[in-house]
């Protein structure tokens, strides 16, 4: 059950960790969401893996959603469904390459989707990692 709050013209929905999707009354059919919620940093991590006889049956995904200020606005990214948390998401989302620029000591700068790494011949760009 969602719990619903007010605060002055505000409206919050508080969700549980988990719960199941829908039942079929003709087959067993539905799946299971997972959520995890900073509220303080404004970031949110869903996970949905589908049961049953049918159409849901094997389907998996994940979407991280946070507040980006470099962008100033909301961003929403597809990630591993096999997640489980919101640092496991934040950190899928950075390419091998930047983690082993951070890891020598390189500057780098993100900007939206995009990994800025210094080097010594300019500066090289990469995407985020996403599905």
């Amino acid at each position: 059950m969602l719990d619903v709050r007010r605060e002055k013209n505000k409206q919050y929905i508080l969700v549980p960790g988990k719960f199941e999707g829908y039942r079929s009354s003709r087959h067993i059919q539905g799946g299971e969401w997972f959520f995890d919620l900073d509220e303080k940093n404004k970031i949110l991590f869903i996970a949905y893996e589908g049961w049953g006889e049918r159409y849901s049956h094997g389907q998996r995904f994940g979407f991280i959603i946070f507040f980006d200020k470099t962008v100033n606005e909301f961003v929403k990214y597809r990630v591993s469904s096999k997640l489980a948390s919101i640092d496991e998401a934040l950190e899928f989302l950075i390419p091998a390459a930047v983690k082993k620029a951070v890891k020598s000591g390189k500057k780098v700068y993100r900007c939206g989707n995009k990994f800025y790494v210094e080097t010594k011949r300019g500066i090289k760009e990469y995407y985020m990692k996403t599905l």
